[in-house]
């Protein structure tokens, strides 16, 4: 087993933001909650971020971000949370478990965007 390896990169907050501006139709169009940046967030990622513990079968470092949806994934062993703010029927470590599974399944690349998270969420 390994341990997550949690990590802050403000060139990651960045790029996050970034990406996020230039998909914002498409995350829109598919109804994902975005957060815009903000000088709040980013203070707290600095400064406070989550201390949690995670095992998993594959390594994985997790990329804490201010901004952004809540979670996204980079192949072969990336994941990205703005751990903030989650609604109510998902927990930190539940959100984070769901973005490992992306990079457990490459299979589901192949998928719309709707099939892939039903896939991901009964895998």
């Amino acid at each position: 087993m390994y341990q997550v390896k949690f990590k802050y990169s403000f060139i990651k907050d960045i790029q996050t933001a970034i990406e996020v501006y230039r998909e914002r139709q498409w995350l829109e169009k598919h109804d994902i909650k975005v957060f815009k940046p903000s000088l709040f967030r980013f203070f707290k990622i600095l400064f406070k971020r989550p201390k949690i513990k995670i095992e998993t079968d594959i390594p994985v470092v997790c990329y804490w971000v201010s901004n952004g949806n809540w979670g996204s994934y980079e192949y072969p062993n990336k994941i990205i949370i703005m751990p903030y703010d989650l609604p109510e029927y998902m927990d930190l470590k539940e959100l984070i478990k769901h973005e490992i599974n992306h990079l457990k399944y490459p299979e589901a690349e192949n998928m719309s965007h709707e099939e892939k998270e039903e896939y991901i969420e009964n895998k």
